[in-house]
């Protein structure tokens, strides 16, 4: 009863934060296609300028977020999670961009199978942490919540097994040292990426369960 008054009395939660995962969410998933179809279709111009413009649209989305929740006098969820959140987005959206500006600069004259399933990888990932942001601002499918981040730990399980598979294959010999530095850091940066939505993943979670 005092929980309804007190409901009533006080302004409403500020919801717009769900929507800013939401679009944030998007992005990542967007900068994984644009990752994914230059590592099977090839680079382009018009693929470097979407991820560019992808990423500064995930860079204001974050500035947003954090200004709003400055002057939100109440939140949906708690101060800090709602900051992590937005920050584990954005590390994952710059993170994807990263990726794509190393293919770009470092002029592979060919894409592996093993970077090609990677980057496969990476966009189920990125598929299936928009899955769990929209429905994380129903506390009610903490359920659905906690078999989505299983489902990521098994991409990312996946994810591991292709990054040995790839060491395995780029220091086997069969590469110059110039291909191998430079395979090795895409393979790495697109692993830190896997690792991020994991994490993400794993931290809607814990908030979820924290508001059940």
């Amino acid at each position: 009863m005092f929980k309804e008054i007190l409901n009533k009395m006080l302004p409403p939660s500020e919801k717009i934060f769900f929507s800013y995962f939401e679009e944030s969410a998007e992005i990542c998933r967007q900068l994984a296609i644009v990752l994914f179809r230059i590592t099977h279709d090839g680079l382009s111009e018009e693929q470097l300028a979407l991820a560019i413009q992808l990423k500064r649209e995930s860079n204001s989305i974050t500035e947003k977020t954090l200004t709003r929740l400055n002057t939100a006098f109440i939140t949906p969820i708690d101060r800090d999670d709602i900051q992590t959140i937005s920050i584990l987005l954005n590390k994952i959206a710059r993170t994807v961009a990263k990726g794509i500006s190393f293919l770009k600069t470092y002029q592979l004259p060919e894409f592996t199978e093993n970077l090609k399933q990677q980057t496969a990888a990476l966009l189920e990932a990125c598929h299936e942490l928009k899955a769990t942001v929209l429905k994380f601002k129903k506390f009610k499918h903490t359920d659905a919540i906690s078999d989505s981040r299983d489902k990521m730990g098994v991409i990312e399980t996946r994810g591991d097994d292709i990054v040995f598979n790839a060491m395995s294959d780029i220091f086997s010999g069969r590469y110059n040292p110039l291909i191998v530095i430079k395979l090795h850091d895409v393979h790495k940066n697109v692993e830190k990426a896997l690792d991020l939505c994991f994490l993400l993943s794993d931290t809607l979670v814990n908030v979820s369960l924290k508001h059940t």
